[in-house]
């Protein structure tokens, strides 16, 4: 008999603060809400739509290439709402219209639909069943004010097909040095320095084909920087692809 263990997918991004405002869509295809303190913050009559490119979750992907029993929604929020889990087939997926509303009673794809009113700061599990491919999303629609704090999609998967797994970037650069100090800082924070399951497992090696930051000092084991010839970028990504097979 199967022995099951729980692994976590993809987390729901919320966009914290003022620069991803001009990306919101990427998020919410719905209007734009307050995040504070980490917390998206809802007013009656709001929605959160996350058939979004970054928070759906590729269904159809992770059981045909991760073995996966089944997918759940796991989501940290406060107060009275509507959850709606769907489904989307990669082909019918549509792009945003700018006054395009979600609606409780004119929606397609709706797998299920359940209600709450948590008076306090609860973590809820959703089960997405009878899919097995393309994309699931969900939707909430606050009834009183909620506050959501995060979340993220869960896999079912038995323990002997459960495969150790490395994750490295590459990045190459020729004097910008503005747009990648900010950015290795960025995934250091956000991951390598973090709790999150992957950052024992998450390496960047930055290519420097200019030559101009090959002498900082990273103070990471898990970032390198590399002085590397003017090679282009394919060359700077085949070094990249180099060091990491290393």
């Amino acid at each position: 008999m199967a022995d099951y263990t729980s692994i976590k997918l993809q987390n729901i991004l919320l966009p914290d603060g003022e620069p991803y405002t001009s990306i919101y869509k990427l998020y919410d295809r719905e209007s734009v809400k307050k995040v504070v303190d980490g917390a998206m913050i809802f007013d009656r009559g709001d929605v959160f739509d996350a058939s979004t490119y970054f928070n759906s979750c590729s269904a159809g992907k992770w059981f045909e290439y991760g073995q996966l029993k089944n997918i759940s929604l796991n989501l940290e929020i406060q107060g009275e709402f509507t959850i709606v889990l769907k489904s989307h087939k990669v082909k019918d997926v549509t792009p945003i219209e700018e006054n395009a509303r979600f609606s409780l009673e004119h929606s397609e794809n709706i797998l299920l639909k359940k209600s709450y009113n948590l008076d306090e700061r609860k973590t809820i599990t959703l089960e997405y069943t009878d899919i097995s491919e393309g994309l699931v999303s969900f939707v909430i629609v606050a009834h009183a004010p909620c506050r959501l704090y995060g979340g993220c999609y869960m896999g079912t998967i038995d323990k002997d097909k459960v495969r150790e797994a490395v994750l490295t970037m590459s990045i190459t650069t020729f004097k910008k040095e503005e747009f990648v100090l900010p950015n290795i800082e960025l995934l250091r924070k956000e991951i390598l320095d973090s709790e999150k399951e992957m950052a024992d497992n998450f390496y960047v090696h930055v290519v420097d084909n200019g030559r101009t930051i090959v002498d900082k000092n990273t103070g990471h084991p898990h970032i390198t920087i590399h002085g590397n010839n003017n090679v282009g970028g394919s060359g700077g990504y085949a070094r990249g692809m180099i060091e990491t097979i290393k």
